[in-house]
């Protein structure tokens, strides 16, 4: 769904292709964003795995604030919301993200379909 949309060498050829791939990814990812908010972090654990962090919050949180650079809408998962809170508190966040942040900053006045 991000991929498609941010990088041109993943754009799919006609309209109806990138739209069908995109509404996939659309599905898929609230699929996923589900069991992510329900049943991984769930209402009482601060990271993936429970409380203390590891390296799955590290790789998984890379993975998520994909959405954020085509402007999705993670407020139907309060528990993701809080998760990438915490990941975002981290003292290392600003500087690890540098790029990445200045990539989004690059692309935000670029229309995008994403999760709402």
């Amino acid at each position: 769904m991000v991929y498609a949309q941010i990088f041109p060498h993943h754009k799919r050829s006609g309209d109806g292709a990138q739209d069908a791939t995109i509404a996939w990814g659309m599905e898929r990812s609230k699929g996923w964003l589900t069991v992510l908010n329900e049943h991984w972090i769930g209402p009482k654990q601060q990271y993936l795995c429970g409380d203390d962090i590891t390296v799955a919050d590290y790789f998984g949180i890379g993975l998520l604030t994909l959405g954020e650079i085509i402007r999705c809408d993670f407020s139907p998962y309060p528990n993701v919301q809080r998760w990438v809170a915490n990941m975002k508190r981290l003292p290392s966040w600003n500087r690890i993200n540098e790029v990445f942040n200045g990539f989004a900053g690059s692309v935000k006045d670029q229309p995008f379909k994403a999760i709402q």
